[in-house]
This record gives structure tokens, C-alpha cells and sequence, in this order.
């Protein structure tokens, strides 16, 4: 005569029970999350791939940084005036594409790579000639450490010309 093992049934309808409730809350998270949120505006902006925008030259250079990275401060000391003089004589359009690596970003303690980057956005929105000169304006300083504060960002805009950006 078998014996029925009734603990082992209710402990295999327990563990079922909690993998679907574990699944359902997933499923529910994913759904109800907020998503990355709107992408930035402005007449420099595109708004699929999140470039700004400068110039209007035959060529097209997209420059991905972020003004934390010690390598795109070197990238941007060797390469930058070169960049400039292009953009300026109407060789190139010059696609800017801040972003914020993670670890750089965590590093400053100040989340100074989301910031930098964000800051780029909002003088883009407020003065699109403003962009070069902020852009850099920032380099020049080679952030480190937790890099500038708010008010300082907001007056390095207002410098270059986007007074309106900190708002």
C-alpha cells in the first residue's frame, strides 16, 4: 500500500503558488513603469536620436561624451579646435551626443555626468548658438572631483549666452 505524501503535495503547491505571484509582480512592474521619459526639445534637437544639432556643413560628425570622462577631455584638447575650425568654416554639421557612463557619473558623487549632459540640453533649448560656447566653456575646465554645482552650470549658460537654461 503507497502512502500518499501530502506534505511534499502542499509544499509543491506553495512553491507554484509563489512563482506565478512572483510573475504577476513582475509583469505589473514592467507595465506600470515610468519608461525613460520625454526626450529633450529644441529647434537643434533631434528628436529620435537626441542630437544636438550645430552647423550645416556636406559632412555630418557625431560626437558621443561626457564631460566627466578623462578621455574625452583628451579628445576634445586635441581634437577639439580642429572640430571648431570645421564647424566654423562650414565643412561639417557637428552632432553633440552627451551621455552619462554609469561608472563616471557615480564616481563624481554628485551625478555630475547627468547634470553636465542635461545642462547641454537646456542651453540647446534656450539659445542654440549658445551650445558651442558652453560646450567649450565646460571642457576648458576639465571637470573633476564632484565637478561644477548647479549655480555654477547655470552660470556658465548664462555666459554662453542661455541665460534661460537653469530654468
Amino acid at each position: 500500500v503507497r502512502k500518499t505524501n501530502w506534505f511534499a503535495i502542499w509544499v509543491s503547491i506553495a512553491v507554484v503558488v509563489v512563482l506565478i505571484v512572483v510573475g504577476w509582480l513582475v509583469v505589473w512592474m514592467n507595465n506600470s513603469s515610468a519608461g525613460p521619459g520625454d526626450a529633450p526639445q529644441g529647434a537643434i534637437v533631434n528628436s529620435e536620436t537626441g542630437a544636438i544639432t550645430v552647423g550645416s556643413g556636406p559632412d555630418t560628425v557625431t560626437t558621443w561624451f561626457d564631460f566627466y570622462c578623462p578621455h574625452c577631455q583628451d579628445f576634445e584638447a586635441a581634437y577639439g579646435p580642429t572640430v571648431d575650425g570645421l564647424l566654423q568654416d562650414g565643412s561639417i554639421t557637428l552632432e553633440l551626443q552627451p551621455v552619462a557612463l554609469a561608472g563616471l557619473n557615480t564616481a563624481s558623487g554628485t551625478d555630475f555626468s547627468a547634470r553636465s549632459g542635461s545642462a547641454l540640453y537646456c542651453v540647446a533649448e534656450e539659445n542654440g548658438d549658445a551650445v558651442m560656447p558652453f560646450f567649450d566653456a565646460l571642457f576648458a575646465t576639465n571637470p573633476t572631483g564632484p565637478g561644477q554645482n548647479n549655480e555654477e552650470l547655470a552660470q556658465m549658460a548664462a555666459d554662453a549666452g542661455a541665460p534661460g537654461a537653469a530654468d
